[in-house]
């Protein structure tokens, strides 16, 4: 079959990274050495972990403000150890959540313009405090709102119901440290990669084992995840020659046996890989590689074709994969990473990958239905064992708008254990603003009323009065006004530039007073202490003074 061409969609995509002015730069990345998703993506912002004086900390910076970043950029300083895993909720773009090596996690509420001064941990939405070792890798439910799945180095998974904040599901059966966890395409199972160099599957809800087996020869971490609603796995891992592998492996009963295996190279960092299950193709990346790949899996043999190597000059330190609802279809794309460069000065460049399609049609075979942003199920629906599809997007809804549709966030929490002050709050404001609503909904209808029966009146007492008044409610425009506004609006941009630098230097000079403020404080108690110090000193000679005067 080797003078076959095979047929697929998919066979030409190519790579392109953003231009300069669409990249992001001017911070310090983590220098962590672990194998944390260190950054993260939706369309609103990106999240990217960072390196401060201790502890952990990341910045949030909203998709649209693109160029260098100002030295006071806003910081997220929360953990006390590096964080190690970022991930936004797949139902609400303005939620995020984090976890460290101090154990912890953390939900953070991200309003529409980004964090706009430095956050501390009693900013955080919810904080779960239940890990006993590093908390190393997050991930949210496919299908359920406020569902989170959390790895531990006890070792330990927890699926949280965080509209209770509390793990109603504990995993503790693996012998060894786990690699990997991720959610089934349905969301009622997890397969998980541990030391042992096996792979398990776990019913999500009762955390049982369901399937023992497989698993890479080679002692270094790897990685599993389902594929083609959750009858086959895609792993990758390393050979006992310590060779990276990519695999395919059939759960069949109560083993998992392997399909076929594919030896990459000898190099020693760990593949991720990440899953496009619309259109099945695979994206292999590793922190340290300048590469990446990218395959389309079968259901049969041979089970992957590879398709491409996107290679750059620069290594990467991080991938960020958007959700597929908010990839851009008017230029046929079908994945979007933001990519975290192994650079000191921190540097995040846009990376597609699209189908060359010269026509301007919408091209459904390229996009079927994907899941969109609302949610299936909630938490307390999903826990008590309730199933669903997913919910689907048409895809063609965003390229008839020529411009991406912004997704409307309603997944948010609910109800958070713990916070029922915090509930008691939203449902008050929420009560308030429908009060709100309904005064002014009255008012603007007796208003309303009111100039209708005043319109009327007129018209009965002078019909040439209503014709003239309905001309002069739409008077010509008049270019020289329209030359007017431009200049105001000018001159107000000019204005707010202004009032910006002054804003920032009145910062600086705050900034500067409570350095002398500081040191004035301490210059006082140098003082104070040189105080006592002469007042001892004094008091002694007086007593020598004495004693010889005695003598």
């Amino acid at each position: 079959m080797s003078g076959i061409v095979r047929n697929s969609k998919y066979r030409h995509v190519f790579g392109k990274a953003g231009k300069k002015e669409e990249c992001y730069e001017g911070f310090n990345p983590t220098n962590s050495a672990s194998d944390g998703n260190f950054i993260a993506a939706n369309e609103k912002f990106i999240a990217c972990c960072i390196t401060v004086g201790g502890g952990g900390a990341f910045i949030v910076i909203p998709i649209e403000k693109t160029g260098r970043l100002e030295p006071d950029f806003p910081k997220v300083s929360a953990h006390k150890e590096f964080v190690l895993d970022l991930q936004f909720n797949p139902f609400n773009d303005n939620m995020l959540a984090s976890c460290s090596e101090d154990g912890t996690i953390k939900l953070w509420d991200i309003p529409d313009n980004g964090f706009v001064t430095n956050i501390d941990d009693s900013k955080a939405l919810l904080t779960l405090e239940y890990h006993e070792r590093k908390c190393c890798q997050l991930a949210w439910h496919p299908i359920a709102s406020n569902v989170l799945l959390s790895v531990s180095q006890e070792p330990k998974v927890c699926i949280w119901n965080l509209e209770e904040g509390v793990a109603e599901v504990e995993i503790t059966s693996h012998p060894q440290l786990i690699y990997s966890a991720s959610w089934s395409c349905k969301g009622d199972k997890i397969v998980t990669s541990c030391k042992d160099k096996k792979f398990r599957i776990f019913d999500a809800r009762s955390g049982d084992c369901l399937v023992e087996g497989g698993g890479h020869e080679g002692s270094k971490p790897s990685r599993v995840i389902f594929t083609f609603d959750d009858t086959l796995l895609f792993s990758t891992g390393f050979s006992k020659m310590s060779e990276r592998q990519y695999a395919c492996w059939e759960i069949s009963g109560s083993s998992i046996n392997n399909l076929d295996q594919v030896d990459l190279d000898t190099a020693n960092n760990v593949l991720i890989p990440t899953y496009d299950a619309d259109t099945q193709v695979v994206f292999l990346s590793a922190k340290g590689d300048s590469n990446i790949r990218y395959y389309e899996l079968v259901n049969e043999k041979p089970y992957f074709y590879y398709i491409d190597t996107y290679t750059t000059n620069a290594p990467q330190r991080g991938l960020g994969a958007i959700p597929k609802r908010n990839v851009n279809v008017n230029i046929c794309e079908i994945a979007r990473f933001y990519k975290l460069h192994s650079v000191k000065t921190g540097y995040i460049e846009p990376t597609s990958f699209c189908v060359p399609r010269k026509s301007e049609l919408f091209q459904s075979d390229l996009y079927p239905d994907c899941v969109s942003v609302e949610p299936a199920l909630e938490a307390g629906e999903w826990f008590e064992g309730k199933d669903a599809e997913p919910r689907r997007l048409d895809m063609k809804e965003l390229f008839q708008s020529k411009t991406k549709t912004k997704a409307v966030s309603s997944g948010g929490l609910k109800k958070v254990g713990g916070l029922k002050g915090l509930k008691a709050k939203k449902d008050a404001k929420t009560a308030a603003k429908s009060e709100t609503k309904k005064s002014d909904d009255v008012k603007k209808t007796a208003e309303h009323t009111a100039e209708e029966s005043s319109v009327a009146a007129t018209s009965k007492e002078s019909p040439h009065l209503q014709k003239s008044s309905a001309v002069a409610s739409q008077p010509a425009i008049d270019s020289k006004e329209v030359h007017d506004l431009k200049e105001d609006i000018r001159l107000l941009k000019e204005a707010d530039k202004k009032n910006q630098k002054e804003l920032k230097e009145l910062r600086d000079k705050i900034k500067d007073y409570d350095k002398i403020t500081n040191d004035i404080k301490l210059l006082c108690d140098a003082v104070k202490k040189n105080d006592e110090r002469i007042s001892v000193l004094e008091n002694m000679v007086e007593s020598e003074e004495e004693e010889e005067g005695g003598e």
